[in-house]
């Protein structure tokens, strides 16, 4: 059996990354007019970086035109567009532009995992340190 059950046009709700939806925020209406929302907005990959810069640069002129509070302009090499503050009606239109491949909430650092690790540096074992267990296991091999 296949795991390809359809295959069909990418709707808006279809943009909605993953972070949203494990949000509850799964149809382009449950952005909320009125309330903004912190959004990364991640671009198909359009081919040559100049052609994703001009329509990253068209993105952020719509935007900007559309009252959002601020914006950061950043092209990687995965052709992420990051925005932040964008109002919920901005959102609902963004969802509906073709050369959007995903809008999610920014990644969040994992604390949780930083507030746990505590480490001393005078007990960090030297770089390159490796078991005697390990070498001598790695010399039997060699001379096999």
């Amino acid at each position: 059996m296949s795991g390809i059950e359809a295959i069909g046009v990418v709707e808006p709700r279809d943009r909605i990354g993953v972070r949203w939806r494990e949000e509850g925020f799964v149809e382009p209406a449950d952005f909320v007019e009125g309330t903004s929302y912190l959004a990364d907005i991640e671009l198909w990959d359009l081919g040559r970086r100049e052609v994703r810069e001009r329509k990253l640069g068209q993105i952020i002129s719509f935007w900007t035109r559309a009252a959002a509070k601020s914006w950061t302009n950043m092209l990687d090499p995965l052709s992420r567009c990051c925005g932040s503050r964008l109002p919920g009606e901005l959102l609902q239109t963004l969802l509906t532009v073709e050369d959007i491949a995903s809008i999610d909430q920014p990644p969040q650092p994992d604390v949780a995992t930083g507030a746990a690790i505590n480490l001393v540096l005078d007990q960090v074992p030297p770089l390159n340190a490796v078991s005697r267990r390990c070498s001598g296991h790695r010399n039997n091999r060699q001379r096999a």
